[in-house]
């Protein structure tokens, strides 16, 4: 009996007639939707497991630009919403 991951991998593999329904009411919704769009869960979660996706709660990644002092805030800034969210 295949684990829950692998059985997401195996449906993706068949592509069963309701997955095509789903990814074609998607796909419709995405045309209208801006071009790039912050996304909250991956939309295949098997595949973002594999190349290192963990959900963390508080996690932010911030932009490293700019002159050395914003990275120190940003960092700092980063540092202190990660804190928060263990003391939870």
């Amino acid at each position: 009996m295949p684990g829950a991951y692998a059985r997401i991998n195996q449906l993706w593999r068949e592509r069963p007639q309701e997955l095509i329904q789903l990814l074609r009411e998607r796909r419709i919704k995405w045309r209208r939707e801006p071009a790039v769009v912050r996304v909250e869960k991956p939309l295949r979660l098997d595949r973002a497991r594999q190349i290192g996706y963990r959900d963390k709660q508080g996690f932010r990644r911030l932009p490293r630009e700019g002159q050395e002092g914003r990275v120190r805030q940003a960092e700092a800034r980063l540092r202190k919403e990660t804190e928060g969210a263990r003391s939870r």
